[in-house]
């Protein structure tokens, strides 16, 4: 269900008839044994192996060659290995950097696979694990790792500023969550095979983790002795409640949310429900750029994408026609550049016969410009910087270098516009703008969602301003419960079992090609993103627990299986164990999926109830026997009621947590 205002989160314990705890849920949740996986292996180090200013163009535009992509960028020289410190708390982060010179790997965000399903080109990527033992390697502890852009982070005009740095890196992120020495290495999969870094001294390189803060209790799991209740590491129960968070503001991102944390921290409220799947980090849901044409798919923004034509190996474009002449960026992000700077702009396009209306140049273009709206089509509107394209024979890229002014900090809003055109198409794949350095390379890219094919990179960008809300959530005592997916992402629905995108003129029925089969297309990029959500964020207690996406059908059992399959990935992968779930738009599943012994590994059951709207309840008017106070007037006679209910549904025996993820009642008409 989708509100637009912040909807309760709460959770509570049902004990038994007749208890019941103010605005809270039952909890209630299945036994967490060790799992035999990938993190658990014995090893054998010996023999294992704002407004914009003005922008000048400073060269023609014209089309170019495409050109020889250089998977690494040439680092500074370094040490193959840095470690952020020799010792750190239980419970805390532990960086590694790791510098790797040479690879095979063309897409250095994903995993090694020499055999992925068809769809997906084979041996593409890299896979860098940091191994570490407490025990002298009887057991290894795999930590996956990923790549890293850096951002330096600066508040210019009220408005965040985020210059990427040069060089990226990969990061090993590690919690240890027993006391004693660490021994470590890292470990390198390529197509080119397996090698290994360590001391040049040693074997081994090593830190020490000292006991933990007393007010650190670890990961929140389900209770060993009571399946009820969420607890930490320590014992220590977890009881949550706080707010669940839709629409975030991604122009001011870290500080407004931050902000919110701080406030929530200060009223002991300790638990967001958050929509990391709004950041634009994977897929092309939320994403940066819009379209001041099209409507909202659902409560999801237009952003021009298309399966039509698409640059080989991308399978998906961006699509300029007379029905959406128009894209750009700038709605939900600022675009920052450096004063004073020459940056390099470059377009892959396909130019299908444009046709002029009217007297005057026409064509495509690329401009900047303050808020446009539908004038973007208009010639002569904004800064130019490409213009006047009228066609190609084929996917072609056309490049201009354009300066920024002495005090210019942003962008403004980057318009891909359809100048005077009455026919024909431009496809899209990428739009690149990288500043062009003192030694005439190109720096890092300030383009968010660059490229159109947003199934095979995460944005750099999105998911550094995640790193700063994830360690400022663990600094206030606040713990997320993260939304990853959005079930109706044109990416994920037009990509069919087979690998192929659906035929033109096709249309998505369903979400079931988002419900991925085993070794199909989508479920393997699925997976991808579960191990770098691993790799990312999985040393943090912050995180509660991964929702597979926000309100899935209650009664598909490929949604069943999708969210069984994501939580036992994340239990063969991520060394903590952090809990998964999914969430329903309505009714409450209990026999079908939640008490189903065939999905054993998802942790939590998860609701969504609007009096006299979703709720699941007979009727949605149950009324307290005692006053006839109805579920849509009274926060604890609603709380009571859907507790009473569960319980019933779990048959008196609950078998796991339940979390009420988004709730509300109405009164008098007013929700």
């Amino acid at each position: 269900m989708i509100l637009k205002k912040q909807n309760l989160v709460v959770f509570a314990t049902v004990l038994g008839l007749g208890l019941l705890l103010a605005i809270i849920l039952l909890v209630v949740i299945a036994n967490r044994s060790t799992v035999p996986g990938k993190n658990n292996q014995s090893y054998n180090p010996s023999t294992s192996p704002g407004q914009a200013d003005y922008v000048a163009p400073t060269s023609t535009p014209q089309p170019s060659p495409t050109p020889t992509q250089t998977p690494i960028p040439t680092p500074t020289p370094r040490p193959d290995i840095e470690a952020s410190q020799t010792t750190v708390k239980v419970y805390d982060k532990f960086e590694v950097t790791v510098n790797i010179s040479k690879t095979t790997a063309t897409n250095l965000q994903f995993p090694y696979d020499p055999n992925p399903p068809q769809g997906i080109k084979p041996s593409s990527g890299i896979s860098v694990d940091g191994l570490f033992s407490n025990d002298n390697w009887a057991t290894t502890i795999v930590q996956p790792a990923f790549i890293f852009q850096d951002y330096d982070r600066t508040i210019i005009q009220d408005t965040e500023h985020f210059t990427p740095v040069p060089d990226k890196v990969w990061k090993i992120r590690f919690a240890p969550t027993k006391p004693g020495e660490y021994k470590y290495r890292v470990r390198i999969v390529d197509a080119s095979g397996t090698r290994y870094l360590s001391s040049t001294s040693s074997k081994d390189y090593s830190f020490t983790a000292l006991p933990a803060d007393p007010t650190n209790h670890g990961f929140i799991t389900v209770s060993q002795s009571d399946k009820r209740y969420f607890e930490f590491n320590d014992g220590t129960p977890f009881v949550g409640i706080g707010t669940n968070i839709q629409y975030l503001d991604q122009k001011s991102l870290v500080s407004g949310l931050s902000d919110y944390m701080d406030n929530l921290s200060q009223n002991s409220a300790n638990f967001v429900r958050a929509w990391l799947s709004t950041a634009s980090l994977y897929g092309s849901s939320w994403s940066s750029w819009g379209s001041p044409f099209l409507p909202y798919d659902g409560y999801i923004p237009a952003n021009g994408m298309s399966y039509e034509d698409a640059y080989p190996g991308s399978q998906y474009s961006m699509k300029l026609d007379t029905s959406n002449p128009c894209l750009y960026q700038g709605n939900l992000n600022n675009i920052s550049v450096e004063p004073g700077k020459q940056y390099h702009l470059m377009v892959r396009a396909k130019i299908v016969n444009l046709q002029g209306q009217g007297p005057g140049s026409y064509g495509f273009s690329v401009k900047t410009a303050g808020e446009l709206g539908k004038n973007c089509t208009a010639s002569g509107n904004g800064n130019t910087i490409l213009s006047g394209l009228t066609s190609s024979n084929d996917w072609q890229e056309f490049v201009s270098n354009f300066s920024t002014s002495p005090d210019q900090h942003f962008l403004g809003n980057l318009y891909l516009a359809l100048e005077n055109v009455k026919g024909g198409a431009v496809y899209i794949d990428e739009v690149s703008i990288k500043e062009v350095l003192a030694n005439g390379q190109l720096g890092p890219e300030v383009v968010e969602k660059s490229q159109a094919a947003q199934q095979f990179y995460y944005d750099d960008f999105a998911a550094k301003r995640w790193d700063l809300l994830i360690d400022k959530a663990q600094q206030d005592n606040i713990y997320l419960k993260l939304v990853i997916f959005e079930k109706n992402d044109f990416t994920w629905g037009h990509l069919n079992p087979d690998g192929t995108v659906l035929a033109s003129g096709q249309i998505q029925g369903d979400n079931n090609n988002f419900y991925a089969a085993d070794n199909t297309e989508v479920r393997r990029l699925q997976e991808y993103y579960w191990r770098y959500l691993t790799a990312r964020w999985g040393y943090s207690t912050a995180i509660q627990s991964w929702e597979l996406l926000n309100e899935g059908d209650p009664y598909n059992g490929n949604h069943y299986a999708l969210t069984e399959a994501f939580a036992k990935y994340i239990k063969e992968t991520d060394p903590n164990k952090h809990l998964v779930s999914t969430s329903t738009w309505h009714s409450l599943p209990i026999s079908e999926f939640w008490n189903n012994s065939s999905y054993p590994d998802v942790a939590y059951a998860d609701a969504h109830s609007y009096a006299n709207d979703t709720s699941w309840l007979s009727g949605n008017n149950f009324k307290d026997p005692a006053t006839g106070i109805s579920i849509s007037d009274d926060s604890a006679i609603y709380s009571f009621a859907h507790s009473m209910d569960a319980l019933q549904k779990f048959q008196n025996q609950p078998t796991k947590p339940i979390i009420l993820g988004e709730a509300g009642i109405t009164h008098n008409g007013v929700k």
